[in-house]
């Protein structure tokens, strides 16, 4: 659970960290679409970051 933890949290804090300095002096629906679509993107990258672990124990083995 420990790794599959840090296939989905870390590319969020990594979006999130990078679209953070853009935040300054922004309306509140901005800066919750960002962060709604930084915790998006993360996720995504995230998942397919998880499968291809997966693919590569499956073809090394």
């Amino acid at each position: 659970m420990k790794k599959v933890a840090s296939y989905y949290l870390l590319p969020i804090v990594f979006f999130l960290l990078l679209s953070a300095s853009q935040l300054y002096g922004q309306t509140l629906q901005t800066i919750l679409m960002t962060i709604l679509g930084s915790a998006c993107m993360g996720l995504l990258t995230g998942f397919v970051i998880h499968i291809a672990m997966i693919v590569k124990k499956k073809v090394s083995k």
